[in-house]
């Protein structure tokens, strides 16, 4: 009696396995990720500019002087961030946020504040998953005599 060993090679490319064996055939599939790669991305992150992580972003003034850099990361995830806000209405603008997306993991954004009042800026990734950090800033009049 005669055995006979048969053997299959698996080959992953652009997304897609080929399963050759030794009757000649093949056919293909799409490939399902594994392992680290495919994790879900995790949550957002704020933090400023020293790494400090963030909940909430306040300005004692307003004006391209005070403008504060937001460092936005979400592991795992390289798809586009978009930021919307409700930071400028029809009638005010508390403060200014550009660029309006970036792309992740990390993505930079700059908040400029321009008047008095609170306000939020959503960050959305591609998936439809968000984080918001609420925004402040405060201002003082001195009366010019």
């Amino acid at each position: 009696m005669r055995r006979q060993r048969t053997t299959a090679l698996v080959a992953l490319s652009l997304g897609a396995a080929v399963l050759t064996g030794c009757g000649g055939g093949s056919s293909s599939a799409p490939a399902t990720p594994a392992g680290p790669s495919a994790a879900a991305p995790g949550a957002f992150v704020f933090a400023g500019p020293s790494g400090a992580p963030l909940t909430a972003l306040t300005f004692a003034s307003a004006g391209t002087a005070s403008a504060q850099s937001v460092v936005v990361s979400r592991s795992g995830d390289t798809g586009t961030f978009t930021q919307s806000n409700t930071c400028t209405t029809a009638t005010s603008t508390i403060a200014g946020i550009s660029p309006s997306s970036a792309s992740g993991p990390q993505a930079t954004f700059t908040v400029t504040p321009v008047a008095a009042g609170s306000c939020t800026v959503t960050i959305t990734a591609a998936d439809g998953t968000s984080a918001s950090l609420t925004i402040g800033v405060t201002t003082t009049e001195f009366p010019v005599q």
